[in-house]
């Protein structure tokens, strides 16, 4: 990265107070770790870092820069039962409404307990222009439209 760039980044990020969010990061080439942990440390950790993927943990156990600073981890796994349904629920409005045996249905047939399955039922459910509560004809027609 250029000095110039790299300055006005650094500025920026020292400042910014937000959560920089690496998705996929078992992915990323050695050199971008490095200048990641460089920014993070020259900031004096003035942002969150969270790095999220499938293997993330074992992809930094083999890079000691960054995984000696990881201070906390979380493993996400399918939803299943109550609790799926209560997160369902509070994931959309439209959702509180509609009969628990209906979301459990929907589950059973596209989402597996994965909240980014019923994300995109949500994004159906606005293309569709549903405002109300989900009917279980909505939801089998938006299960014809979900890849499988």
């Amino acid at each position: 990265m250029a000095a110039d760039a790299f300055s006005s980044t650094s500025a920026l990020f020292s400042t910014w107070g937000g959560v920089l969010i690496i998705d996929e990061l078992q992915n990323t080439q050695e050199n971008a770790l490095q200048e990641l942990v460089w920014l993070y440390e020259e900031t004096d950790h003035a942002f969150g870092l969270a790095v999220v993927g499938t293997g993330v943990l074992d992809a930094a156990k083999k890079r000691p820069q960054l995984h000696s600073r990881i201070m906390g981890a979380v493993t996400f796994a399918p939803l299943h039962g109550e609790e799926l349904i209560t997160a369902v629920q509070h994931l959309d409005d439209r959702f509180a409404a509609t009969p628990k045996r209906v979301l459990a249905q929907h589950n059973e047939a596209a989402c597996a307990g994965l909240l980014r399955r019923w994300v995109q039922t949500v994004r159906w459910l606005n293309r569709f222009e549903i405002t109300s509560a989900v009917t279980s004809d909505d939801l089998a027609q938006i299960r014809r439209t979900m890849p499988r």
